[in-house]
């Protein structure tokens, strides 16, 4: 039996502090072990309800799945700046990573990944571009994905 998609639309302005709070649960139980405490300030800052809402109103979009249990943010059409899945190997990253493959507008995506990311942005379709960066603590690998 195929596994049904999850239905998958963009977030609206008042749905930031659930994104935030989705945002937050994520990284304390599967992230914050992996940085250091330079970087753990630095990624806690970008993910504030306050600095998610100076990113909506610059126009980045965001997609969610109609739980909001996972969230995707498009810095512009052909970046992915944050994927974020409370729920694992249930299909919701994968399911708003498609939806963006969709709806870009470019040749191609690009996200900056973490080290414990890469396998599964490798198992759909992305490859490294990059050595691994560490900007404000901060360690990743740009990847790449063509349409």
């Amino acid at each position: 039996m195929r596994k049904e998609l999850a239905m998958i639309r963009e977030a609206k302005y008042e749905e930031l502090e659930a994104i935030s709070i989705l945002m937050h649960e994520v990284f304390e139980s599967k992230m914050r072990k992996l940085y250091t405490p330079e970087a753990q300030n630095s990624f806690l800052n970008q993910i504030t309800l306050e600095s998610l809402q100076e990113s909506y109103n610059a126009k980045n979009i965001f997609y969610v799945n109609e739980e909001i249990t996972a969230v995707l943010e498009f810095e512009t059409y052909s970046h992915i700046a944050f994927l974020f899945s409370k729920d694992e190997n249930r299909g919701n990253a994968r399911a708003l990573c498609e939806y963006a493959f969709k709806h870009k507008k470019s040749d191609a995506l690009t996200v900056g990944a973490f080290k414990n990311a890469i396998a599964y942005y490798e198992k759909i379709g992305f490859t490294q571009v990059s050595e691994e960066i560490i900007l404000e603590g901060i360690n990743f690998t740009i990847m790449e994905r063509k349409i």
